[in-house]
This record gives structure tokens, C-alpha cells and sequence, in this order.
């Protein structure tokens, strides 16, 4: 069973912060998944873990902390 679902207005629509991380060896969500989800949202910050899966929080925690920490503080009202 498939189903096509267009996200592309509201991702284009998307005016808050938006931190993209993506595990470079990542068997569940294509690379080029990725590429349009950042293509669709211009102000996204992509985030690019080399060598790890579809987990990076799990994988490499102390870097995903670090990286979402920073993000967050940036854009803390």
C-alpha cells in the first residue's frame, strides 16, 4: 500500500525555525527525501551526520544535543 502525499505549501509555508538532521547512512528516509524537504523550506539549517543512520539523537547524542541546544538558544525569543 502507497499513497502520495504533497507537503510541498505547507513546508513552503513554514515561517519558524526548522533544524533538518539527517544521518548519512540512513536506510529509512532517502537522501534525496531530505533534499526536497530543505528545497521546499529556504530558511532550513540542514544538519549532516557522516557515518550515522536514522538516528542520530541515539548515535551521536553529545553532537545532536550540542547542535540543538545552539539552534534553540539562536532562536529563543
Amino acid at each position: 500500500v502507497s499513497r502520495t502525499i504533497d507537503r510541498d505549501a505547507m513546508l513552503q509555508a513554514l515561517t519558524l525555525p526548522v533544524l533538518v538532521t539527517e544521518g548519512e547512512k540512513d536506510d529509512l528516509v532517502l537522501a534525496s527525501h531530505t533534499a526536497h524537504i530543505l528545497s521546499c523550506i529556504a530558511h532550513a539549517k540542514h544538519s549532516l551526520y557522516a557515518g550515522i543512520g536514522h538516528a542520530p539523537p541515539f548515535e551521536d547524542p553529545e553532537r545532536f544535543n550540542r547542535e540543538l541546544a545552539a539552534f534553540a538558544r539562536q532562536h529563543a525569543g
